[in-house]
């Protein structure tokens, strides 16, 4: 559980990270 909470944030991070650089 804990680490499907680790990969979501993850893949939220990532995402912003590449809405931001864009």
């Amino acid at each position: 559980m804990k680490k499907n909470r680790i990969l979501a944030l993850g893949s939220s991070y990532n995402n912003n990270n590449k809405v931001f650089q864009s």
